[in-house]
């Protein structure tokens, strides 16, 4: 889909950890101030199309805007606990 803008206003040499909560056929996006603890929820998607259940894997990515530079790493990828 169409990038959504980003709301938060990031620090230059900042350290954040970004959170995706995915449950079902809904996506949730935070990003955490590694240095003031402090969190912004940037969105939540539910696919409601009748094609869900045909796009049960995929990818995800990062992307930068006039020639941002920034560093990815440390990725964890947990299960959340069954409800």
């Amino acid at each position: 889909g169409t990038p959504a803008p980003l709301l938060v206003d990031l620090a230059p040499n900042g350290s954040y950890t970004i959170g995706v909560t995915i449950r079902d056929f809904t996506i949730q996006h935070t990003i955490t101030s590694n240095e003031t603890g402090e969190t912004n929820d940037l969105g939540i998607w539910t696919d409601t199309s009748p094609s869900r259940e045909d796009h049960l894997f995929g990818t995800f990515g990062f992307r930068a805007f006039h020639e941002e530079i920034f560093l990815v790493d440390d990725f964890h990828i947990v299960p959340l606990p069954t409800p």
